[in-house]
């Protein structure tokens, strides 16, 4: 949806202001630390519709799915990095981060460690220091999973789940066309006065 609702908001943005915020959501709620292995063939399973249709509408947005990572990865930390993302330089970069999160995990095929958290930190021009002293602050990880948990109470089970002015709009991999029509819909039901859509 990442691509598309890039797409889409560029189409829009002569009648709209967007902001885009990422909010935690853990599909593996109880992964643990060293991540869960991956059962199957290394590159997804190639004979599974799901698997070659992701491949193929990757393909068409300029995003190679290569389903390389050998974990399912404790995506905790990572999403600390992304709402220290959130919190400095205005939030400028943490679409930026978000990007290279997914690029680093779908594309590469990394299970994003520390390592590579950090390395994502410094290649958008955060102090690396500063970065590692909340990645390794116990009390930023229970936060994002107790946000996370409270997506999930709220009735969200799964992702991609877009809010359009903090409102549920919509769920699943849409088009760039419907993703138009809800913003479109949404702004207008619940307007924010001088706030992003």
């Amino acid at each position: 949806m990442k691509r598309r609702l890039e797409l889409a908001s560029s189409v829009l943005e002569y009648r709209f202001t967007f902001r885009v915020r990422w909010e935690p959501f853990l599909i593996h709620p109880h992964c643990p630390k060293e991540g869960i292995p991956v059962e199957g063939p290394v590159g997804g399973d190639l004979t599974n519709p799901r698997v070659q249709h992701l491949k193929e509408t990757g393909k068409s947005l300029g995003i190679d799915f290569n389903f390389t990572c050998p974990v399912y990865p404790y995506t905790v930390p990572a999403h600390v990095l992304v709402e220290f993302a959130k919190e400095h330089e205005g939030g400028s970069k943490e679409n930026e981060i978000s990007d290279k999160l997914f690029r680093a995990y779908f594309t590469k095929g990394r299970p994003l460690e520390m390592r590579h958290l950090l390395k994502i930190a410094e290649d958008v021009g955060f102090d690396v220091a500063q970065v590692r002293q909340w990645l390794e602050d116990p009390a930023r990880e229970e936060k994002i999973k107790a946000k996370a948990a409270s997506w999930r109470k709220q009735g969200i089970q799964a992702i991609p789940f877009l809010l359009v002015n903090g409102q549920p709009s919509c769920s699943g991999a849409q088009e760039k066309e419907t993703l138009m029509e809800t913003i479109t819909k949404a702004a207008a039901k619940f307007p924010l006065e001088e706030s992003p859509v």
